[in-house]
C-alpha cells in the first residue's frame, strides 16, 4: 500500500472521528442519562455525494427513484458537442425501497455494458441516537451482472458477476458541514480481462450547506490496492434540495455509475483543464 495514501487515509479518519468536538448544538434528554444531538438540517440530503454512498437511509415504506447521467465526451470536445453536454451518456435508472427504517434494497440498470445492479443498505447506527454516538455508519453491499456479452458467450458466468461492499462512516460537524469516509471493495473491476482483478479504495468527501437547501458536495476516491487507472476518481458539484427531489450537478473525471465501475479511477487530468459533466436526480415518495 502506498504510504502517502495510507497517511492521508489515517488523517481523514481522525478528522471524521474527532471533528466537531467543540460544537455545541442543541441537545434533548432521551432518558436513562443519555442525550441526543439535534441539528436543524440533516447530515445529507442525498443518498450519494456524487458516486459515494452517504449514511442517509430510507424510511420504512419509502420509495426512491434515481436517474443518473454521466456524459461520456469530455469538456475539451469543444463547442460542436457543447463541451460534452450533447451526449452520448451513460445512464443509471434505479428504484429503492425501505423495508425497515434501517434496511433498504435497490434494483438498478445502467447502459454501461448493460449492467444490472442489486444493492442493499443496512444502517449500523446514526449519530446521536439513544447512545449519543458521535458518528453514523452504514453497510452497502451490491452485486452486478454484465449482460452485454459478445455473440455466442454466456451471460451467467463468473467474469460477468461483480460484487462490492462499502462502509459509509460520517460525522455531522455543524448544521452546515458533514464529512464522510467510505472504505470500498469491488471485485472484477477490470472489465476487459478474464483474470480476476479487485480494487480497494478509500473514498472521502463532504457536504457544505451554503444557502437554504443549496450545498457544495465533493469527493475523492484514492485507490489503496488492486487494479487502478492512472487517476483517482474525484468529483465536485452542487446539490439542491427541493421538496421530495434532490438534484446533483457536478464535474468529475470518469463515467462509472456502480462501485466496480468508478472505484478504479478516471481517465481525465484536471491539470489539463479537462473534466466531464454529470447529474443525479433523486425523487422520494411513499407507498
Amino acid at each position: 500500500m502506498n504510504l502517502k495514501l495510507a497517511g492521508f487515509a489515517a488523517a481523514i479518519l481522525a478528522i471524521v472521528i474527532f471533528s466537531g468536538a467543540s460544537v455545541s448544538p442543541a441537545q434533548t434528554g432521551t432518558g436513562a442519562g443519555t442525550t441526543e444531538t439535534q441539528f436543524s438540517t440533516p447530515a445529507f440530503y442525498g443518498k450519494s455525494l456524487i458516486n459515494l454512498p452517504t449514511t442517509k437511509c430510507l424510511d420504512k415504506g419509502e420509495v426512491l427513484f434515481r436517474v443518473s447521467h454521466r456524459f461520456i465526451q469530455p469538456s475539451n470536445s469543444g463547442y460542436h458537442s457543447f463541451y460534452g453536454l450533447d451526449g452520448p451518456a451513460y445512464i443509471l435508472l434505479s428504484f429503492g425501497y425501505g423495508i425497515r427504517d434501517d434496511w433498504s434494497v435497490t434494483l438498478g440498470r445502467t447502459n454501461f455494458r448493460d449492467e444490472v445492479e442489486l444493492s442493499s443498505v443496512f444502517s449500523l447506527f446514526q449519530q446521536g441516537g439513544t447512545h449519543n454516538l458521535p458518528l453514523s455508519a452504514v453497510l452497502v453491499g451490491a452485486a452486478t451482472l454484465t449482460t452485454q456479452v459478445p455473440p455466442g458467450e454466456l451471460v451467467f458466468v463468473h467474469k460477468n458477476v461483480r460484487l462490492s461492499i462499502q462502509a459509509g462512516i460520517s460525522r455531522q460537524v455543524t448544521n452546515r458541514l458533514s464529512v464522510l469516509v467510505v472504505p470500498s471493495f469491488a471485485s472484477n473491476t477490470e472489465y476487459d480481462v478474464t483474470e480476476k482483478q479487485n480494487t480497494f479504495g478509500l473514498g472521502v468527501g463532504g457536504r457544505m450547506l451554503v444557502l437554504n437547501n443549496i450545498s457544495l458536495v465533493g469527493e475523492i476516491v484514492p485507490v489503496m490496492s488492486g487494479y487502478k487507472t492512472d487517476i483517482n476518481t474525484w468529483g465536485l458539484g452542487v446539490e439542491i434540495k427541493k421538496g421530495g427531489h434532490v438534484f446533483h450537478f457536478f464535474m468529475n473525471d470518469e463515467y462509472g455509475l456502480t462501485p466496480n465501475q468508478y472505484l478504479p479511477g478516471g481517465d481525465l487530468k484536471l491539470a489539463d483543464g479537462n473534466v466531464r459533466f454529470g447529474f443525479n436526480i433523486y425523487r422520494s415518495f411513499w407507498l
